[in-house]
């Protein structure tokens, strides 16, 4: 491939058999490039910063299916961490708000590489990357649309006010 032709590599994936880095690799480029062409921008990896894939096997005594993030400093670069716990039992929805979490804290990469130990890189609202990843695909986005119609009712409906001070959403879908 030509130098204008090479795709974009957000991630690196490890833990893993080749076969499963692999998959995991191109289903998070995929969602990569959706969440790019949602927001009506191209998101490019940034100097000095990562984005990891970790996959790591089931335990017992652990939650199969287990999601995790980390964003933290070393050597001078912010590595962002995505862990998939036994990725055959996590749930692909979380997985997918996770991503989409850390893809919108790089394009926004306004956290300092020389971070005060007392101070998180920033990250962007959970509820913020969960509205987006929610609406990558449209199966998603049929689904919510239906279920708020269902739903609609003004009595228990929050004011947006209060929705926009919100830092996570309410459990459920």
């Amino acid at each position: 491939l030509s130098a204008r032709t090479r795709p974009v590599r957000h991630f690196s994936v490890q833990g893993g058999t080749p076969a499963q880095c692999g998959e995991v690799a191109r289903w998070a480029e995929e969602h990569a490039e959706r969440t790019g062409r949602l927001l009506e921008t191209t998101l490019r990896p940034l100097p000095n910063r990562s984005l990891e894939i970790v996959l790591l096997p089931a335990r017992s005594g652990e939650l199969p299916g287990s999601i995790a993030q980390c964003i933290e400093e070393e050597h001078g670069r912010v590595v962002q961490r995505l862990f998939l716990r036994d990725i055959a039992h996590a749930d692909a929805e979380d997985a997918l708000e996770m991503l989409v979490q850390l893809l919108l804290n790089e394009w926004r990469g306004d956290y300092p590489l020389q971070m005060d130990p007392a101070r998180k890189p920033g990250r962007v609202p959970a509820w913020i990357a969960v509205g987006i990843a929610q609406n990558l695909h449209p199966s998603l986005r049929n689904r919510n649309g239906a279920l708020v119609r269902e739903r609609r009712d003004p009595a228990t409906m929050p004011a947006l006010a209060q929705v926009l001070n919100w830092e996570y959403l309410p459990a459920g879908r």
